[in-house]
């Protein structure tokens, strides 16, 4: 999990975020999004947003998501402690 803090954030880039919620649809989004038959090396992401009260948690399969949803995990994961850290 990478948390976020929107208001540590610079305007635009908190503005991006919370257009890409607003774009997924977050909030209208059921909880999981799955492959029918996954593998064993479909990884799960699970994104979470906490916004004027509300709390949602989507958990999905990148390949069963919505590109809207994928692009707001990737946005997410960009901002993450360990992006730009060479992988092991």
């Amino acid at each position: 999990m990478y948390p976020i803090e929107l208001d540590s954030l610079r305007p635009e880039d908190a503005a991006r975020l919370r257009s890409l919620v607003k774009t997924a649809d977050f909030f209208a989004l059921p909880a999981k999004m799955m492959k029918p038959v996954a593998q064993s090396w479909d990884f799960i992401h699970s994104v979470t947003v906490e916004d004027e009260g509300k709390v949602h948690t989507v958990q999905f399969h990148a390949d069963a998501a919505p590109p809207e949803l994928a692009n707001l995990a990737k946005e997410v994961e960009e901002r993450s402690p360990s992006a730009g850290r060479p992988k092991p």
